[in-house]
């Protein structure tokens, strides 16, 4: 009896086994159309996925469970149950963050090793009319030795101070674990509000680490002695 307890027991697990490797392979693949999609700049859902054209997500996904992926294809077509099938728009936007997440632990990874670095920060109006504002961080990739930009974070201000855009970007330098006595350079446009030279955000970061010296954005430079 315990024999045949313990074989029932076994061909329990490998049946759940199996199950969970073929969900992980319905998962990649789902990843990979998430990451291609990412990389290329194109929308996810239409205006309206019960339509015949189903947005850019889900058409390439019946594309390739109709065109060779067979693990998307025993999934969607034959045994997926309508409860567990991950193409959700909320699971696409976890996947989204799950990816963004991990890109930018890998961008605090090379900042951190890199020690020093320059802050930049610039903001634009939305839609909504809502000030969306930009960091980016320029540092030296001690693994390649090539200096790297990369985009941190898009935050949302609510307001237009030099006070409260200081503010925000300490959060933000806190938040990924950056400390602002590592920075060692800044680059803003010439608005009074980052570039001012007492109330601005270059100033209020100066005061806290007088190495941290602003030097006024060359494209916006450029770009005003063209209009000009």
């Amino acid at each position: 009896m315990d024999k045949q307890v313990d074989t029932h027991h076994a061909a329990v697990l490998s049946a759940r086994d199996r199950v969970v490797a073929a969900n992980k392979r319905v998962l990649a693949s789902i990843f990979g159309v998430v990451r291609l999609l990412a990389r290329l700049c194109l929308p996810f859902r239409g205006d309206d996925e019960r339509s015949k054209n189903m947005g850019v997500f889900l058409e390439v996904i019946h594309h390739l469970a109709e065109n060779g992926n067979q693990s998307l294809k025993e999934h969607f077509l034959l045994n997926a149950p309508r409860n567990a099938i991950y193409i959700s728009h909320r699971i696409q936007n976890e996947m989204i963050r799950i990816i963004g997440d991990a890109i930018k632990n890998e961008i605090i990874r090379k900042i951190s090793k890199a020690k020093i670095f320059t802050i930049m920060m610039d903001k634009t109006r939305d839609l909504s009319h809502r000030d969306q504002v930009i960091v980016v961080i320029r540092f030296v990739n001690k693994e390649t030795s090539q200096i790297e930009e990369r985009l941190l974070t898009l935050v949302t201000a609510d307001e237009k101070t030099g006070e409260s855009l200081e503010a925000l970007l300490l959060s933000v330098l806190e938040t990924h674990n950056l400390s602002v006595s590592n920075i060692v350079g800044q680059g803003y446009d010439g608005g009074s509000n980052l570039a001012g030279i007492f109330e601005g955000v270059q100033a209020r970061i100066l005061a806290k680490n007088e190495v941290a010296m602003f030097i006024h954005c060359f494209a916006h430079s450029l770009n005003r002695a063209l209009v000009g």
